[in-house]
């Protein structure tokens, strides 16, 4: 194993985990979680697989419950919900668009309302469509990127704050793209 790289594949978006080869290891089955989490309540974007999932199967044997959002990937969203609930954990998924501002602020109203505040906030959904020559990308895809990457955020953020517990956090991960550009 070590540094081998998986061969390269592409799908078309929204992508599936099921024809992965090799598959993710997002289900975390071999992670020990140690209640740090204990009573916790986590939002989480795009977290109906990969990282996103992981997210929520980790938090979930740390002992959160969870509300997660996603695009509409809903057989994707069912396991997940499903790997958190083998928890003993609550799992709740929220279909919907992070790049349409009333939907990140029904995601943030509905986590508040299932969980009864937000402790952590973990913003994940994102996208990106590389292109090969930058004359090749479009204003549609570039709007659509800033939306979903930066927009997104910001709403969700925006709307979350007045439901978070003193001393919550709130975590945005990244891609490489934001080192290396495609």
């Amino acid at each position: 194993m070590g540094d081998r790289q998986p061969p390269a594949q592409s799908q078309d978006h929204p992508g599936r985990t099921g024809p992965m080869e090799p598959q993710p290891r997002d289900e975390m089955r071999g992670y020990e979680g140690g209640e740090l989490l204990r009573g916790s309540r986590a939002l989480i974007t795009g977290g109906d697989s990969g990282i996103g999932r992981a997210v929520a199967v980790a938090f979930a044997k740390e002992g959160a419950d969870v509300v997660f959002g996603y695009l509409s990937e809903d057989e994707e969203a069912r396991h997940t919900v499903g790997l958190v609930e083998r928890e003993g954990r609550r799992a709740v998924a929220v279909r919907g668009d992070v790049a349409d501002e009333s939907h990140c602020s029904e995601l943030v109203r509905r986590a508040a309302e299932e969980l009864g505040g937000i402790d952590v906030l973990v913003e994940h959904a994102a996208t990106q469509s590389p292109v090969d020559d930058f004359t090749d990308l479009s204003t549609e895809v570039l709007r659509r990127t800033f939306d979903v990457n930066v927009m997104g955020v910001f709403w969700t953020i925006r709307e979350a704050l007045p439901y978070m517990s003193e001393g919550g956090a709130i975590i945005i991960t990244g891609s490489v793209n934001g080192l290396r550009g495609k």
